[in-house]
């Protein structure tokens, strides 16, 4: 009922205002503690969350953070959202996140790491800055882990160029050019849709939308050793190793190239 969103039920806490005045977003500012000794999201309990800092508007700049036996993290840093693009500015200790028993995922995961974040903008495709993630567990059914000591993606930009990267010991990639990332498959569709449409309906493919598009861009991806990680998104894929994918897409002179050197894939029993 607070919230408007169905998942919240009941809250139970003490606040304090300190050296301020007004708590909604266009008159705060002020220092505020306050300690919020449960809250029920999707019929989860959440326990003992503790808050301290300063909130100036649209900006919250302190720590808070929450000790529960399904969900335990501390959070320091800034969320800004006073200008025209919102900014991100913070760290996260996140010791133990159990997906499962917070009903947040029928799969049984528990997350663990560390996280570091220097972000502009939640746009997926105008964000700008670095997001890092250190000592990463995955713990799948109680049983599997899956370890990751480090991984961290960048995103810059001018104009209408962008540069992504992303660096693990797993694997690193590189993509430049012009494009919407979110907007990628549907270019690749309408490509394949033009170009090669008997394969495309054998495929199964979605039919795309005809809206004109002039995205350019080109990519590269070294791998090391995936490890078991692939196992969470394909089950049935095993391990690829010291292997190279790389090429190009332009759709303004519609070409496609494509290269994969990999030594082996195992798929399934093939």
């Amino acid at each position: 009922e607070f919230t408007g969103d169905p998942d919240f039920g009941s809250i139970t806490f003490t606040s304090q205002v300190l050296d301020g005045k007004g708590l909604t977003g266009a008159t705060a500012n002020a220092r505020l503690e306050a300690q919020i000794d449960s809250f029920t999201y999707k019929n989860y309990m959440y326990k003992n969350l503790a808050m301290q800092g300063q909130l100036n508007k649209n900006l919250f700049d302190g720590k808070f953070g929450i000790q529960d036996e399904n969900i335990d993290f501390d959070f320091v840093g800034a969320i800004d959202f006073t200008g025209d693009v919102p900014f991100f500015n913070f760290n996260a200790d996140v010791r133990r996140v159990d997906l499962l028993r917070l009903n947040l995922s029928k799969k049984d995961f528990i997350l663990s790491g560390h996280l570091d974040m220097e972000v502009r903008d939640i746009d997926l495709n105008k964000i700008q800055g670095e997001i890092a993630l250190r000592n990463i567990l995955v713990l799948k059914d109680r049983n599997k882990s899956y370890v990751l000591d480090s991984l961290t993606f960048t995103a810059q930009g001018t104009g209408d160029r962008k540069s992504l990267s992303l660096r693990s010991e797993l694997l690193n990639g590189d993509m430049n050019g012009r494009f919407n990332l979110s907007e990628i498959p549907a270019v690749l569709f309408q490509f394949l849709d033009r170009n090669y449409q008997a394969f495309s309906d054998r495929m199964g493919i979605p039919k795309p939308k005809n809206t004109p598009d002039t995205s350019y861009f080109q990519f590269e991806l070294d791998i090391a050793n995936t490890g078991d990680w692939l196992e969470l998104l394909i089950p049935t894929l095993g391990p690829l190793a010291n292997g190279r994918v790389e090429g190009y897409f332009n759709n303004i002179n519609d070409s496609l190239l494509l290269e994969v050197d990999l030594p082996s894939i195992l798929l399934g029993d093939i």
